[in-house]
């Protein structure tokens, strides 16, 4: 079976995306992932394989100054959730408190050490005060959720450091709207470029087999109106969560609940030629699938590596670059992912030139078409990056493992 074959198409009628265009601005997005904040040892930063190995506190504050002093344009980070280490907060402290402090620790760091630039965080599956994959809100903890840790920590809202309601205010980012219980937003990142931050914990199936498929419904209503308004808007629309769609390789059944998965594509069907991305962490390392529509364009679901390494990954992180065609379009024109090799963060590769060299022209959509045209092999290039430039763990993609979906909406 040739490689590009082991993906699942998963296809919707779409508009394709535009190769090039005359642009009149861009926007800088840096996004981090799986932090995993509080272990009580060093982190090895180039790990043979996968441990006990999440991020101490001091390894983490240098990392973060370190990335802080690199010469690069950010208008604002995403942080796609996990911050709770995996094994000290529930092993050792096994309470809300610990947890609280673990959060506490990540949203000052953040904001402490990128004080000029917002900062957005995505609820990941490790943040609950209740234990790992539970719900985002605590009824009997005092703190109650990450979003209220975040403004205890001197955030402005739960979700954007930087605060500032769209309603209230022109300046970006803006939060358009938040929703405190069950956590998630949508926030103006600049003019018609719109986010949409989803807790897919909730579509989470280990969430959904123990606490019963605890409803999901409110929010995949939510995000159809959102994708409806960003339509009627004519807003470009990029999606963050921390789950992402597609199998668990250890488990090798899907991370979603079918159910949530089905409404899920259906939002994205009303308005799939406005949808950027999907972007999303979880599995701490370097890799990528992707949304086929009918005419086989290509809605990108992207994944950020983690800092903590404890799968095995190098720490890493992504920049991304959005530009504005004349026509007032965004465009997700590429991304480079900085790895942390020989003792400092640097690029590890920059997605078209590494998967279509020869077009520079190409935005990452349109990169990702060409490959699946032409029957390139995308999984033997994804293996040279899968673990994150990490020296002493080659590991390719499991073979025959399917990482994300290829999705076909019909």
């Amino acid at each position: 079976m040739q490689a590009w074959k082991k993906f699942i198409l998963i296809s919707v009628a779409v508009v394709f995306f535009q190769t090039t265009s005359a642009q009149d601005s861009v926007f800088h997005l840096r996004v981090f992932s799986d932090t995993h904040v509080g272990a009580l040892k060093k982190m090895d930063p180039a790990p043979t394989g996968n441990g006990l190995n999440d991020l101490d506190v001091e390894t983490f504050q240098q990392y973060l100054a370190q990335i802080e002093k690199l010469s690069i344009q950010t208008d604002a980070i995403l942080v796609l959730g996990d911050l709770i280490d995996h094994f000290d907060a529930n092993i050792i402290f096994g309470n809300a408190a610990a947890r609280e402090k673990q959060l506490q620790i990540n949203f000052s760091q953040f904001q402490q050490t990128f004080n000029i630039t917002p900062i957005i965080y995505v609820f990941g599956n490790h943040d609950t005060l209740l234990g790992d994959n539970q719900a985002f809100f605590d009824n009997d903890y005092s703190s109650h959720s990450p979003y209220e840790i975040a403004m205890q920590s001197g955030w402005k809202t739960g979700s954007l450091s930087s605060g500032g309601d769209c309603g209230k205010n022109n300046a970006f980012p803006c939060v358009i709207t938040e929703n405190a219980i069950n956590g998630f937003s949508a926030i103006y990142l600049t003019k018609k470029l719109r986010l949409i931050n989803l807790n897919s914990v909730l579509f989470d199936d280990e969430y959904g087999r123990t606490y019963h498929g605890e409803n999901y419904n409110d929010e995949l209503i939510w995000l159809s109106q959102q994708i409806l308004d960003a339509k009627d808007q004519q807003d470009s629309v990029l999606i963050a969560m921390h789950i992402p769609p597609g199998m668990d390789v250890h488990s090798k059944k899907p991370f979603w609940q079918q159910a949530a998965m089905q409404a899920f594509l259906q939002a994205l069907k009303q308005y799939p030629s406005g949808i950027l991305a999907v972007l999303a962490g979880h599995t701490h390392m370097e890799a990528m699938g992707m949304i086929v529509n009918e005419n086989k364009s290509i809605i990108p679901i992207i994944l950020t590596p983690g800092l903590s390494t404890s799968h095995g990954n190098a720490p890493a992180f992504k920049d991304f670059l959005l530009t504005q065609n004349a026509e007032g379009k965004w465009i997700l024109k590429d991304f480079t992912t900085l790895s942390y090799i020989k003792n400092q963060f640097q690029p590890l590769y920059q997605f078209v030139s590494s998967y279509c060299p020869d077009h520079s022209e190409f935005n990452i959509s349109a990169c990702l078409q060409y490959l699946i045209q032409t029957k390139q092999d995308i999984i033997s290039i994804m293996n040279q990056y899968y673990t994150a430039g990490n020296p002493n763990n080659h590991s390719p993609l499991p073979d025959d493992d399917i990482i994300h979906y290829m999705i076909n909406l019909k």
